[in-house]
């Protein structure tokens, strides 16, 4: 068994920038909320320095903050192999030597 060797590191300095959208409540949200936020982390480096230091100076607003930040609702595809639980079945069975050898005849692998 493989087990990697994990450690702390220390605390750096990062900024939290907290979005906030309304959108339809999802299905799983019994309450039907409509407010959502999301929070990401920058590390200085991520961010330029001029909103650097207008976050320094705590005079900025959030209309002008927000000009920093470009947001996109639009996500990329992402390719993923799923199970058509609809159309699968369980078949009981061996691998042996790379192999698949159901151990039910009458159970379809195909």
């Amino acid at each position: 068994m493989y087990c990697p060797l994990i450690t702390l590191g220390s605390a750096v300095p990062a900024y939290k920038v907290t979005y906030r959208f309304t959108a339809p409540p999802v299905a799983s949200d019994e309450y039907g909320n409509t407010s959502f936020t999301f929070s990401v982390y920058f590390s200085p480096d991520d961010i330029s320095p001029s909103l650097r230091q207008a976050l320094l100076s705590g005079k900025v607003s959030r209309a002008e903050a927000s000009e920093y930040f470009r947001i996109s609702a639009s996500r990329g595809s992402a390719w993923q192999v799923i199970v058509d639980d609809g159309e699968s079945n369980f078949c009981k069975g061996d691998y042996i030597d790379g192999n698949w050898s159901p151990t039910n005849p009458k159970c379809q692998t195909t």
